[in-house]
Parts: C-alpha cells; structure tokens; sequence
C-alpha cells in the first residue's frame, strides 16, 4: 500500500468516525422525543414500529442514493451498485448484520422506552467487552498489551460518563423493572455481534481476494442492502408485537420527525460500515463506547435527562484519552487477509 493511498484511507476512516460519533449521540435522543411527543408533535409510544419506520425510510433513501450514484457518477463503468451483478454474493454477505440489526434496533428504542436516556446508556456501556469477545471468536482479532489497556480506558471512562449522569441527585433514584434491565441488557449483546458480524462481511466483499466485487463495491451500497435486509425483520416485529394506532394517519411534525430519524440512521451505517472495512471491529467497538462522550455533551447541552458531575467529566476525558492512545498505538490499522480466520458461525 502506498503512503497517498494510506493518508486517503486515514482520512476517510477518520472522516467516519466523526460523521458516526455525532449521528450515533443524535440517534437516541430524538428517538426517546419522538416516543414522548417533540417539539408539540404527538407522543409515539412505539418503540417496534419507530425501528420498522426509520429502518425502511434509511432503506429507501440509500437504495435510492445509490442508484443516483450509479446512474450519474459511475455510469460507463463497472462499478457494482445495489441492484447491479452479484446480488445474491452481496445479500448473503450482509444477511446476518441485517438481521442482527433488525433486531438490535427494536431492543434499543423498547430499551429507551423502559428507561430515561442515561440510565440507558449506562447500561449500554458494557457493549465494548461483547464486541471484544465477539472480535476475538469471530474475526480472530487479538489486541497487544498496550491497546487492551487502552481499550479498558475507554470501557472504564464510558461506565463513569453514564455512571455520573444517572447518580441520584435530591433524592431522586432512577428506578426500572426486571424487564427492562433485561431489555438494556441485551442491546449490548447483540451490538457486539454486530460489529464482528460487520467486519466480517466488510472482509468477505471488499477485501478477500476472491470476492467478485472487490474493488467496486462501496460502503453506500452495502449500507442499502443491509438495511433492506433489516426491514424484511424489523417490519413483521412491529406488525406481530404491537398495535400502533396509524389508521388517523400521521401528523406532519411526527412525519417530519421521523424522516429526520431516518435520515440520521442512513448516514449512521454508511459511516460504519466504512469504519469497519477501512479499521478493524475492535476499533469499531472503541467508537462505539466512545459515543456516550458526545451523547452526554448534546443532552447537557439540550437540558436533557443527564446531569452534569465531576464523576462525568473526569470519565470523559479518561474515555478520551483513551481512545487517544489506542488511535496512537495503530489500533485501527487494517487487519490483513490472513489475519482474519473465517468462522462456521458466519
């Protein structure tokens, strides 16, 4: 790889990692307005067919991006495009992250439904050590000394953000039922085995030597296509669990609202699937845990849920840090081909 080719790959995942950790800190608090009512639009207490509607809104509009991409940016070439040759090589590759994320995107706004933002994202926190232990069984990803530490930095500075947030101040305790500590609980679970299952496809299309697509194929396009996969999940979900009371139609602010929400998610996963085939899961994972910086910075900022402590800004600047110094130590270097071993689980 030459140096211009490298400096134009770090700037791009740099790019994406900026572009996820302000979509990523925005996607949850709007989600918890929308199902309490914002800006004077009515309450959408809906948290499986918020998913199923900003799922299918993101599908549409990076399917649709990319055929625009197609038909004025690559037309005359052979780039793929999301209904170009080799679909089912492309599906079957982001067939698992698409569905992992229909589900993953239910348990997080039925998460945020059953409790207050950071009381959420505290309990979000532990999504680093699965995306670890899922990078380690499923791509064979094993960090040095230097950037295991790092990376408990940044699982530590994030449990402390979301730990002073939700700290109990007059009196007031944060209370949730067994379920919904469930429900939190198992969102981190199943983003873990996102992130791997990412990385994985990211490998099996655009790195691995005998993908057929290899060197046309782009984040935008997988995004669509995984998203699509997404909805043929999140839809029947929202449709079997819960009754949503559409048949009046939906105000124009709710509309608007969630037209936003799936706009937000759209760019959201183009920005990580190019993180993930530009860096490596782990890295992706230390994005992910490094979120909750931002996301407490805009809800202070917005008079939201989180409280301002010394417990949260010292977090912060060791989740920071942190990430600093796994960013120094080349934590998101690109795996090589051989250094990811293919998995029966995938």
């Amino acid at each position: 790889m030459t140096a211009d080719v490298r400096c134009q790959e770090d700037a791009q995942a740099t790019g994406s990692i900026c572009v996820y950790l302000l979509v990523v800190s925005l996607v949850p608090l709007l989600n918890k307005h929308i199902m309490q009512g914002l800006l004077g639009a009515p309450a959408f207490p809906y948290p499986l067919t918020l998913t199923a509607v900003t799922t299918s809104v993101a599908s549409c509009l990076l399917v649709l991006l990319s055929a625009v991409k197609h038909a004025c940016c690559d037309r005359g070439s052979h780039a793929s495009w999301v209904l170009g040759p080799h679909l089912a090589f492309k599906l079957r590759a982001v067939a698992p992250v698409g569905l992992l994320f229909g589900v993953k995107g239910g348990l997080s706004n039925w998460g945020l439904a059953l409790a207050d933002v950071p009381t959420h994202s505290l309990l979000m926190a532990t999504d680093l050590v699965w995306a670890c232990l899922f990078a380690r069984i499923i791509n064979g990803e094993r960090p040095s000394g230097p950037r295991l530490a790092a990376m408990s930095g940044v699982a530590v500075g994030g449990f402390l953000v979301a730990l002073g947030a939700v700290a109990p101040s007059q009196g007031e305790v944060p209370r949730m039922s067994s379920f919904g500590l469930l429900i939190n609980l198992l969102g981190p679970a199943v983003s873990g085995l996102i992130i791997s299952t990412i990385r994985r496809a990211a490998q099996r299309v655009c790195l691995d030597e005998d993908s057929p697509v290899r060197s046309s194929v782009s984040s935008l396009e997988m995004a669509a296509l995984k998203m699509t996969v997404a909805v043929c999940l999140a839809l029947p979900l929202a449709l079997v669990l819960e009754d949503a009371e559409l048949g009046a139609g939906i105000p124009p602010r709710l509309a608007c609202s969630l037209l936003l929400a799936g706009a937000l998610v759209s760019a959201l996963h183009v920005s990580v699937f190019l993180m993930a085939k530009l860096t490596s899961a782990l890295s992706v994972g230390v994005a992910g845990q490094v979120k909750v910086v931002p996301m407490w910075l805009l809800a202070v900022a917005l008079g939201g849920d989180f409280r301002h402590s010394a417990l949260s800004m010292s977090g912060a600047a060791l989740c920071l840090l942190s990430s600093a110094a796994w960013a120094w130590h080349r934590g998101g270097a690109p795996l090589q081909p051989d250094d990811v071993r293919r998995s029966p689980l995938l």
